[in-house]
């Protein structure tokens, strides 16, 4: 009878801890009408280098027959959907125009799992990642915090297993020149050492390390300095020095390999881990898939993030349809981020000689490791880049004569600096344009805001404002 009384514990251990696990996964397979704003932030801004996108907005996000639609407006479109700068401010341009959600919640280590259908065209990416961001200048004790990371020590070559003859022989190698080849650490004390700006400019690969004696561990001697890197400072004198911060892991696709750069395709994908913005403070592969992506079906798209501790290996495993693509072990993130979808348009995804097309997302699923390596951290700019939607009632009092000063007495939930984006009762875009002339917006009591309307006088309506 004891026996069987401990088998009926050790069953309802195993089953409490099973229940536990399962009421911990994030999972949304979008079968509802709308998009649930409980689980989900929708972005509105740009980014990318050059700035020749007109980012993601809100109009692009829909959920539509049991799947999450993010559009994308190419070069053809010539609708009335506008795009945003890098200050999530409406633009007069339609084309190059995508839609990016991002969970309202962090996560950190775990199983990332998304079942999703790929845009036939070319020119806009579609991708899944993780991000979380800190951006620090000179003179800040953040700054200090940030510029302070990184470095190696003896204690880190001893946990590889070398004896401490090897790491006093290793140790020596790494501090000192060898023919042509600087140094790769500087000494800070006799058992510390920073990583020098020499291993970050020319040591992009293991393939580059060049040692006297490896003692048979050249790949693990290679991450434990990859990683052990500073990160980079931007920025100038004039502008402001400044470090950044971001711990990222990417799929992305499509994309060229980095031997063939101009030949884009669905065959290959971004495979992407970051801790920093600075040469050295990413691993960014470019795989091939075998096959391109873009044909119609659906596929499960995975990475399993390992933060380290918890008796794993800091790393990142990618996969596509269950079979593994690529393992990344350096710039591996601790952090927690949100996770993000979207489909926008960098400069390397090839011409968008396409009007409309979308990335359908049938669902997502996180399932959290809890690693030990796992890190909050906040962020710089955690409420920036999104939209809220509110509806207001907005007393009107317009001039006559084909449109004029509108007065618009508003009284705000929240703070906000930007109210943009008026639309009327009947949910369409309000025709011409508005523009904003009073900005900057305290929470509680009524602010006279007045905007130009470029329409006839309509009289007091309701309207829907969007709030940045």
């Amino acid at each position: 009878m004891k026996f069987v009384v401990l088998l009926r514990l050790a069953f309802l251990f195993v089953l409490a801890q099973s229940c536990a696990g399962a009421a911990d996964v994030f999972f949304d397979d979008f079968n509802d009408s709308s998009l649930n704003s409980g689980a989900w932030l929708v972005a509105e801004k740009a980014w990318g280098a050059g700035g020749n996108n007109g980012g993601v907005v809100h109009d692009n996000v829909s959920v539509t027959n049991g799947c999450l639609r993010l559009e994308a407006h190419g070069d053809n479109y010539t609708g009335a959907i506008c795009g945003v700068d890098n200050y999530g401010q409406r633009v007069t341009r339609v084309t190059r125009v995508g839609a990016a959600i991002a969970t309202t919640n962090y996560f950190a280590s775990g199983r990332y799992e998304v079942r999703l259908q790929l845009p036939r065209h070319y020119g806009a990416a579609s991708a899944i990642w993780t991000f979380h961001y800190e951006e620090a200048y000179a003179g800040t004790p953040l700054y200090d915090v940030l510029a302070a990371l990184g470095g190696v020590s003896k204690n880190d070559f001893l946990n590889l297993g070398l004896t401490p003859a090897q790491v006093a022989s290793l140790w020596n190698d790494l501090a000192t020149n060898k023919a042509a080849r600087g140094p790769y650490i500087t000494p800070v004390t006799a058992t510390n050492a920073t990583v020098t700006e020499f291993f970050r400019a020319h040591v992009w690969d293991v393939t580059k390390l060049d040692l006297v004696n490896d003692f048979g561990r050249l790949n693990d001697i290679y991450i434990l300095l990859h990683d052990g890197l500073g990160l980079g400072v931007e920025g100038s004198a004039y502008d402001g020095y400044y470090i950044v911060r971001n711990h990222e892991i990417d799929i992305e696709t499509p994309t060229a390999l980095a031997a063939t750069p101009d030949a884009v395709s669905y065959s290959n994908a971004r495979l992407n881990t970051w801790v920093g913005e600075t040469g050295g403070n990413y691993t960014d592969p470019f795989d091939s898939l075998g096959a391109a992506m873009n044909d119609g079906q659906f596929h499960a798209f995975r990475f399993d993030w390992h933060t380290g501790g918890s008796n794993q290996v800091k790393r990142v495993e990618f996969y596509l349809d269950g079979v593994a693509v690529q393992t990344n072990y350096t710039d591996v993130p601790t952090i927690a981020g949100r996770f993000w979808l979207g489909l926008w348009f960098p400069s390397w995804a090839g011409t968008p000689s396409f009007d409309v097309d979308a990335l359908l997302i049938d669902w997502v699923r996180i399932t959290p490791f809890h690693e030990s390596g796992d890190q909050s951290v906040p962020e710089s700019y955690p409420d920036d880049g999104w939209w809220y939607p509110l509806t207001m009632n907005l007393g009107l009092n317009a001039i006559s004569g084909g449109g004029g000063n509108v007065r618009l007495a508003v009284s705000l939930s929240r703070s906000v600096t930007n109210l943009v984006d008026l639309y009327d009762s009947t949910n369409l875009p309000a025709a011409g344009a508005w523009t904003l002339c009073a900005s900057n917006l305290p929470a509680g009591g009524s602010n006279q805001i007045i905007w130009i309307d470029p329409r006839p006088r309509l009289g007091a309506r309701f309207y829907k404002a969007d709030l940045k």
